[in-house]
């Protein structure tokens, strides 16, 4: 995808500030109303006006939005991955959880920050079939077609990974985050608990 992005920019606006900055720009104005249906599909319309209004005045997020950096990528398919597949459960749209699983996949291959988003949307699908155990016992040819999607999409990725024997949390092993701590309470304490924290806020 990098390799592609040079060439639009070379090519299509030139070697320019405006190049490096547009994607990134487009993609964190973008987010935006992905959000919106995002809180609309977690509680309702007026939610998600409201998370699409804080998202487009929250500091980080401008800021990052106007860097020539991958890093706001990620929000946007994560955000439009739990969407669709709310929204794909909700009113029975197989399409929507097949995007569901491309954009988590999709998610994969910008900022490594993404690499949590599987877990979240596992852990996330986990607390769906506790909530609701009669619905979710429908929800597993659906929910097929979501990790179906997700594979396909993450495929070519995982595949160079593997065949060239690195591993699938790069960055955890280039920031000693599995390697660090000797006991739990304090990786969890010095990594995870920050880190849920950023999720939170």
């Amino acid at each position: 995808s990098s390799a592609a992005s040079d060439v639009y920019k070379r090519q299509v606006l030139g070697p320019t500030l405006t190049a490096i900055r547009l994607l990134p720009a487009l993609f964190g104005v973008l987010t935006v109303p992905v959000v919106v249906w995002l809180g609309r599909e977690l509680f309702d319309w007026r939610v998600g006006m409201t998370g699409g209004l804080f998202l487009a005045t929250y500091p980080v997020h401008v800021h990052f939005s106007r860097l020539a950096l991958n890093n706001v990528v990620d929000p946007f398919f994560v955000a439009l991955a739990f969407a669709a597949l709310l929204y794909g459960l909700r009113k029975g749209r197989r399409w929507a959880l097949i995007l569901a699983g491309l954009s988590l996949g999709w998610s994969q291959y910008f900022y490594a920050g993404a690499r949590l988003a599987p877990p979240l949307m596992a852990g996330f699908v986990l607390f769906l079939v506790i909530r609701h155990p009669r619905a979710a016992r429908q929800w597993w040819k659906p929910l097929l077609a979501t990790v179906t999607a997700f594979l396909t999409a993450t495929w070519p990725a995982n595949a160079v990974l593997l065949g060239y024997q690195l591993p699938l949390t790069t960055r955890l092993e280039q920031t000693y985050a599995l390697t660090a701590y000797t006991d739990w309470p304090s990786f969890l304490r010095a990594q995870v608990i920050p880190a849920l924290m950023g999720f939170i806020h």
